[in-house]
């Protein structure tokens, strides 16, 4: 049976002052409909993405997103996988889902800017500032799309927000990390939703915590917060991590375990914006491959020259 967790803090509005007091780098908290007003919430849906890609092919990731597995399927043929998982009363396989995310939306679609205003750029040290929409990502996918138990990779803070249908959020704080059994250095083994305490039986010392995200609500989780998070429906999202000096800081003891050395890499231009003022004018050349996958929208011409250089 699916485990119920007691919720995270929910508030309808909170001063800047009482949110860096309470929660920064503490504990997630959900702000309910601080972004209601966006024209994405009215705009952004099948018949509008359809529109908008067309007869493009999308990157996406396929099975479990542990793997990462990508192919490249026709966006329309995406929408058609989606609907059908949507009408599936059991949760499918994962080898069954496929999961469009981790997308630079703005940098492909600059248009799409506007969708979002007023962005809460208050909620954001002044480095991400500078062209804050380079830093968003963007997830879409139906219902049943889900992304296993996992830490945000350069261990940053995260603010998400949900544009269409909801999402399911479980949250293990970091000081309880210990329990839940590393697969690697981001991901972990045990499903929080279906905890298996024979095979790992320390995860009964965790104490989860969980929130469902609606359309126009904002969440903030704090680095190191290993998070579960699953689509209750189709669903489109974006969020942006980021550092503050204290968690880039925090983060370097994490560069002498598993860590990638891409987001080691990635950290030390964080470190290099955060600690030392070098301007993100210069240094987001740099950081760009981290945010997203550049070629995640392609022609079919360019699908089918990318096929014949396949071996």
């Amino acid at each position: 049976m699916e485990k119920i967790y007691p919720q995270i803090d929910t508030v309808n509005n909170i001063s800047l002052k009482e949110f860096k007091q309470n929660y920064l780098g503490k504990k997630p908290l959900l702000i309910k409909g601080k972004v209601k007003d966006w024209m994405a919430l009215t705009k952004w849906d099948d018949i509008f993405f359809n529109d908008l890609i067309k007869d493009n092919y999308v990157k996406i990731k396929s099975g479990n997103i542990q793997d990462e597995e990508f192919k490249y399927i026709k966006f329309k043929e995406y929408l058609k996988h989606f609907n059908t998982m949507d009408r599936k009363q059991e949760i499918p396989e994962i080898k069954e889902t496929l999961y469009l995310h981790d997308i630079p939306i703005f940098s492909c679609f600059a248009k799409l800017r506007e969708d979002v205003a007023p962005f809460p750029l208050e909620f954001f040290p002044s480095w991400y500032r500078y062209n804050w929409w380079q830093n968003i990502i963007f997830y879409y996918g139906g219902k049943h799309s889900v992304t296993p138990l996992h830490i945000d990779s350069l261990c940053t803070h995260n603010i998400f927000f949900q544009i269409k249908g909801k999402k399911r959020f479980i949250f293990i704080l970091k000081n309880e990390e210990k329990y839940c059994y590393v697969r690697n250095y981001k991901y972990y083994k045990v499903d929080p939703e279906n905890p298996d305490y024979e095979t790992y039986p320390k995860f009964k010392n965790v104490n989860p915590m969980e929130c469902i995200i609606e359309p126009g609500d904002m969440l903030y989780f704090p680095p190191v917060c290993l998070h579960q998070v699953r689509s209750l429906e189709s669903s489109i999202s974006i969020n942006m991590d980021w550092h503050n000096k204290k968690s880039v800081v925090q983060a370097i003891p994490r560069f002498f375990g598993k860590m990638a050395r891409s987001d080691i890499y990635y950290n030390c231009i964080c470190m290099l914006g955060l600690l030392f003022n070098v301007s993100p004018k210069f240094l987001h050349r740099f950081y760009r491959p981290y945010l997203g996958i550049s070629d995640a929208f392609i022609s079919e011409q360019a699908f089918k020259e990318l096929i014949l250089k396949e071996p």
